[in-house]
């Protein structure tokens, strides 16, 4: 199950926590204060990194023989 990060609605307490949740799931109420709360958009756990995946791993004139 994915990790969500919630903030609570209401303006006076505007806990922030996280979760283990089904992506179709129920939105938790802040343990703190028990109301409403709003799913956060987190940035990916992972980058891509150099020129790409698909170009060094793939070439034109086909895999090696030896």
């Amino acid at each position: 199950m994915p990790l969500y990060e919630y903030r609570c609605a209401k303006r006076k307490c505007s806990h922030l926590f996280e979760e283990l949740s089904r992506m179709n799931g129920d939105i938790p109420n802040c343990p703190r204060c028990k109301g409403p709360t709003v799913k956060l958009v987190s940035a990916p756990s992972f980058k891509f990194k150099g020129h790409g995946f698909h170009l060094t791993d793939y070439t034109k004139t086909g895999p090696k023989r030896s």
